[in-house]
């Protein structure tokens, strides 16, 4: 083999380690990105209908929307920032960004008390049932049958595997067949929650939650053959706020930092915001830009491999 000339050899050696380093550093990249991911979030006050809209919105009487953000990862930091339509002569947004983690359905208002068995309550006794063919898996509600699209979906709602019951199709074929549910889709009419915390029961229905009160055989006739989802009640006081403070370039943004690690503990997998300012300011904002962060930490780590290998587990298990 011919031997390259002596004032090329150099440069071949440089291009070499070059190489070598690019080659290094983006799979430092890559497994950084794989192993510590972050999830980035928006929503256009300025325009609801945008297709870029990945934060679900209720709208909120005389203030800006409540904003849920869907993910079952863990976080340790979520920082949010707050673009104004253009740049006011001596404007000055005030206000805080709070955060609340749970399911969104057991975000809802809160009605009024059951105290009757389900057989008297006027409900379907159906609603919340988790039914199976060959083919998916699905969740029963006003007669209707919920697909679930993956298993992924199905954990994230909380739902126990043991609970679903197989129908034969002529069954099944009683049933309309309702939207696709997905990861980021609220819990039908007839799911029930119970409170890890404080060991209460509540019903969904018609966009609230109902607590069931009554004897162990009156709450058992609505969690009979039903998969109980588990949330925390102190979830839903304990928000986690940050102040806005002005930031990017001219000073046309507010941003913030909220520790995210404190939420970890409780079961769910939405992130409530609420942007508390002045309603006269609200015209101003355009958009809100959210992103949940993980430190690097050897615990972050860890959590994320056994996280890897929990879902390929799931995703040909269930196959």
């Amino acid at each position: 083999m011919q031997e390259l000339p002596k004032n090329w050899q150099k440069a071949y050696w440089i291009s070499r380690v070059i190489l070598a380093v690019a080659f290094l550093l983006a799979g430092m990249y890559l497994s950084y990105r794989i192993l510590l991911p972050s999830n980035k979030f928006l929503y256009l006050y300025s325009n609801p209908a945008s297709i870029q809209n990945n934060l679900s919105a209720t709208p909120q009487k005389n203030n800006l929307p409540l904003l849920y953000a869907t993910t079952i990862d863990d976080f340790s930091r979520i920082s949010s920032e707050i673009s104004l339509k253009n740049k006011t002569e001596d404007f000055d947004l005030s206000g805080k960004i709070s955060v609340r983690k749970s399911y969104q359905a057991f975000f809802y208002p809160q009605g009024e008390d059951i105290t009757v068995p389900l057989e008297q309550s006027g409900f379907n006794t159906e609603d919340g049932k988790l039914i199976s063919s060959p083919e998916a898996v699905y969740v029963l509600a006003g007669n209707q049958k919920f697909p679930l699209d993956n298993p992924i979906t199905f954990e994230s709602l909380g739902y126990d595997w043991n609970k679903v019951f197989p129908l034969d199709e002529e069954t099944l074929s009683q049933y309309e067949k309702g939207k696709l549910l997905n990861i980021r889709s609220p819990h039908p009419d007839g799911t029930i929650f119970r409170t890890i915390d404080t060991n209460k029961y509540f019903y969904i229905s018609n966009g609230e939650k109902r607590e069931i009160k009554g004897s162990q055989e009156l709450i058992a006739s609505y969690t009979k053959d039903k998969s109980i989802v588990s949330v925390s009640e102190k979830s839903l006081s304990d928000y986690q706020k940050c102040s806005l403070e002005k930031t990017g370039f001219f000073f046309t943004s507010y941003s913030c930092l909220i520790d995210a690690s404190f939420l970890t503990e409780y079961p769910g997998k939405n992130y409530e915001f609420s942007v508390e300012t002045k309603s006269s300011q609200v015209q101003y904002i355009n958009d809100i830009q959210i992103e949940f962060k993980r430190d690097i930490t050897w615990k972050n780590i860890r959590s994320s491999l056994s996280l890897i290998k929990s879902r390929i587990i799931l995703k040909y298990s269930k196959k």
